[in-house]
């Protein structure tokens, strides 16, 4: 039983490593990737935007009644479109954890081919592509 125990630990342990990662590449990629730049000096981001919050909560009608949870959301406009990027991490005070992380990524017809679709009440057309994932619940 104690090996199981220690066991089960152990994959805690690896689990929350593997979230680890996911928050990390986010936040890697929501603070360098602006900051790319194309040839002849044309800049790959217009604009950019970071939210990071860390929230401590109690008294929760649904799931564990303590948890903290920290929250990351990026959006930026770029040369061919748009993207944004929402994830949440969440730790409850039995240990448990959980995460959902959702990226949209669009692209623009207008800016990708550079030639205006725009027709009486349609100014663009867009592409999207969206992925969710979640890991547990709480």
């Amino acid at each position: 039983i104690k090996k199981k125990q220690l066991n089960s630990s152990g994959d805690n342990y690896l689990e929350k490593r593997r979230y680890r990662k996911h928050y990390i590449f986010i936040v890697w990629i929501s603070l360098f990737f602006p900051t790319v730049v194309f040839a002849k000096n044309k800049t790959l981001v217009n604009w950019h935007s970071t939210n990071i919050q860390l929230l401590r909560g109690f008294d929760y009608a649904l799931g564990h009644p303590q948890r903290t949870i920290f929250t990351l959301e990026h959006a930026n406009d770029w040369v061919y479109g748009d993207f944004f990027v929402f994830g949440d991490q969440a730790w409850s005070d039995n240990n448990a954890s959980s995460y959902y992380i959702e990226p949209t990524l669009r692209i623009s017809l207008n800016k990708l081919t550079e030639i205006k679709v725009s027709q009486n009440i349609i100014k663009d057309v867009l592409f999207a592509v969206q992925f969710e994932s979640q890991k547990g619940k709480m």
